[in-house]
């Protein structure tokens, strides 16, 4: 009580050591995350002034939404406005995030929205490059990187081994390479629904 109290404290400082002293506090109780209150000044500390206060409030979320996948998609809007955030800490954090999500559930199911996200912020020549390396580099590992499926390892085969079937021809089993290329493109075609245009793709299709 007295830490989300001092998230709301007239000093940013202190609002920032707050939230990182609750992330402590929830190493020990994951459970307090699921909390209306705690959600609430949370969700308040991804709007504040100080960009090292939401930051820290990104980070925080950041931190469980891999383990809890309600959590993630509960936080999953608010995660979208940060990556249109005036702080490049804040918009790195919040891709490194979805990028974590991604890569380690490709089944998210805001996976979509996430995408078209980060497309936006690689597409704009204005953004930081560090905020557009971040964004290449987990499309690269997501969708192109052949030696991760070659060797089983990419995160894509969670999906794709559970049909090995192909549709066209049941009878025939697919490889891996052909598992892992289905997926990809079944992403992408996600990705360009929701955009409304191939316009993103295309872009980082060139940079890579």
């Amino acid at each position: 009580g007295v830490l989300l109290r001092l998230m709301a404290d007239n000093m940013a400082s202190l609002r920032k050591l707050s939230l990182k002293a609750f992330l402590q506090v929830v190493n020990a109780d994951p459970v307090l995350m699921k909390q209306p209150s705690v959600r609430r000044e949370v969700s308040r500390c991804f709007h504040d002034d100080a960009i090292s206060v939401r930051e820290a409030a990104v980070s925080l979320v950041g931190d469980y939404a891999l383990q809890s996948p309600n959590l993630a998609a509960a936080f999953h809007s608010p995660l979208l406005e940060r990556m249109l955030d005036k702080g490049i800490s804040v918009r790195k954090r919040a891709v490194r995030i979805f990028k974590d999500i991604l890569l380690s559930n490709p089944s998210y199911g805001g996976r979509a929205t996430a995408m078209h996200a980060m497309l936006q912020r690689a597409d704009d020549r204005k953004e930081d490059d560090g905020v557009r390396d971040l964004v290449h580099e987990t499309f690269h590992t997501l969708w192109f990187n052949g030696k991760a499926f070659e060797m089983g390892k990419s995160s894509l085969l969670l999906v794709a081994d559970t049909e090995p079937v192909d549709p066209n021809n049941p009878s025939k089993v697919m490889t891996k390479a052909q598992l892992y290329s289905r997926e990809a493109a079944r992403q992408m075609i996600e990705v360009v629904k929701v955009s409304g245009s191939e316009t993103f793709l295309t872009s980082l299709v060139k940079g890579l």
